[in-house]
């Protein structure tokens, strides 16, 4: 695939600046997404911006394509609605949201694509993920920086996590999942009733169990760091996702039927 043809995914990373080892982890996550010329990678940014000036050639292209795309919004950051922004704003009919510091291996991206070809309207990575320690993930910084991209710098933690089992793993329903363009619009994409962090993954996970999906079951690792965003909105938005499922267990179809209008209001 040439710099000048049509992305045959977009890597959708949502992102609140607000501290250094977040910053990192996003800058060492594009660094590895890069090598991948199927993709292109979009920085949905809310709250207060990243600097991403390193990644100058990624952003300028060539041929009229930029391999990435940095938006910002400068209201309160909600995890849905920063995904429905770079929805809106990406070149591609495959759209993979992932954590800005939840890393796999690039082959995850050209299964998805693979799958897709395939029929399939929602793709999971995996369910699981390794959690790095902080020297774990400092050294996997510096190993991202001076990799020439032949082999994948995160293949040693990802061989880790196949020998360790479940041992030092989390659960990752959100961390990475993809969807095609025609079924997010069918879905009503991301609900933004829910508040930054907590809960709205699963229930977006609730909302495509209609949809035809395959889990990969691909090993993740999860980058350290030292700030928790979910603090104080998961009781929120855990009684809110109990009251979306209750109230339209017998009528399914207008959770679609609302979040579609809303997500057709806001960015078409």
């Amino acid at each position: 695939i040439s710099m000048g043809t049509k992305p045959l995914a977009s890597v959708i990373l949502r992102f609140r600046n607000g501290s250094k080892a977040r910053a990192n982890n996003l800058k060492t996550l594009i660094r590895c997404i890069s090598h991948n010329p199927k993709v292109e990678i979009i920085v949905s940014a809310m709250d207060k911006d990243v600097d991403l000036s390193e990644f100058k050639g990624l952003k300028e292209g060539v041929a009229n394509r930029s391999r990435l795309i940095h938006i910002f919004d400068a209201r309160p950051f909600a995890s849905t609605t920063a995904n429905n922004l770079g929805a809106a704003r990406a070149n591609s009919d495959i759209f993979i949201f992932q954590d800005a510091d939840i890393l796999f291996s690039n082959e995850a991206y050209d299964k998805i694509i693979e799958e897709v070809k395939k029929g399939r309207e929602s793709v999971r990575v995996g369910e699981e993920c390794l959690n790095l320690s902080f020297e774990s993930t400092q050294k996997l910084h510096t190993r991202c920086k001076k990799a020439n991209w032949r082999s994948s710098p995160i293949q040693p933690h990802l061989d880790l996590m196949k020998k360790s089992g479940k041992r030092g793993c989390r659960d990752a329903p959100g961390a990475a999942s993809a969807i095609t363009r025609k079924a997010y619009a069918k879905i009503g994409g991301m609900c933004e009733l829910f508040q930054v962090y907590g809960w709205e993954d699963c229930y977006f996970r609730y909302k495509v169990k209609q949809l035809n999906h395959i889990s990969l079951k691909m090993p993740m690792i999860h980058l350290h760091h030292e700030v928790n965003y979910q603090a104080g909105y998961q009781k929120e938005n855990s009684g809110l996702y109990s009251a979306l499922i209750s109230a339209n267990k017998k009528e399914y179809a207008h959770i679609l039927d609302r979040d579609r209008e809303d997500l057709f209001k806001k960015y078409t």
